[in-house]
């Protein structure tokens, strides 16, 4: 059986939508809906990968900075019941994945959730925020949405900031909802890394599973190098 890697799409494309993606994008955005961006097409997603994920209370232990990025990052609910990850990029903007929500159609009756998480005692939190999707505004290729969301929660959880470069053999680390579940995030206990970067997509040995899909993958500054969107097989090293 192949080895099983975890692919991203790069965030550079959004570039030529805006320069300082966490506050132009929040203008542009919500006023009107750019033509996508044309991207090659990636290595399509085919098995998911486990193993190496901590709870999300452990960022407490990488500093403020960790936490900060942490909070952005929400689940994604759909009517059908299906779930995701996604993140703040604006106010009102979230970022995630188009196979979690890529229509204005899949919009209805979808939300995003924050604050799902478990504590160091592992009891879960109380404070849930849920803000309805309304419309999706841009997107890039088959792999990325911006969603605009009703209410403001960007200005609650923070917004993350993309990162300006992104290169193999750096180091990472992916906050998502594997399955649904509470917050988690890989490559916290083993060095998560980019194992290259091909034409705006990227490869990643981050531990992810189904739901995991629309996160963010993170330097070391937690800044946005990426967003998560399946899995391929093939290459060198274990990811779980």
């Amino acid at each position: 059986e192949g080895v099983r890697k975890a692919s991203a799409r790069t965030m550079h494309p959004f570039r030529n939508f805006t320069r300082n993606f966490d506050q132009r994008l929040v203008l542009a955005g919500a006023r009107s809906a750019p033509p996508p961006v044309e991207s090659p097409e990636p290595v399509r997603p085919k098995q998911p990968t486990h193993g190496d994920v901590r709870e999300a209370w452990e960022l407490t232990k990488w500093g403020a900075d960790a936490v900060r990025a942490g909070r952005a990052v929400c689940r994604i609910w759909r009517k059908d019941g299906s779930t995701g990850t996604g993140f703040m990029v604006g106010e009102s903007l979230v970022v995630t994945a188009v196979h979690v929500i890529g229509s204005d159609e899949q919009c209805a009756g979808s939300q995003a959730e924050f604050g799902q998480e478990r504590d160091k005692e592992g009891a879960y939190s109380k404070v849930t925020v849920k803000a309805y999707a309304r419309k999706r505004v841009a997107w890039s290729g088959n792999e990325v949405s911006v969603v605009e969301v009703e209410g403001a929660p960007g200005r609650e959880w923070g917004v993350l900031s993309l990162a300006e470069e992104v290169e193999a053999g750096q180091r990472v680390y992916v906050v998502h909802h594997p399955k649904g579940d509470f917050k988690k995030v890989s490559g916290l206990g083993s060095e998560t890394t980019i194992e290259r970067v091909d034409g705006g997509v990227l490869v990643h040995s981050g531990d992810t599973l189904p739901g995991s899909s629309g996160a963010p993958i993170l330097d070391g500054s937690w800044k946005v190098v990426g967003v998560h969107f399946g899995t391929e097989r093939g290459g060198a090293g274990n990811t779980g």
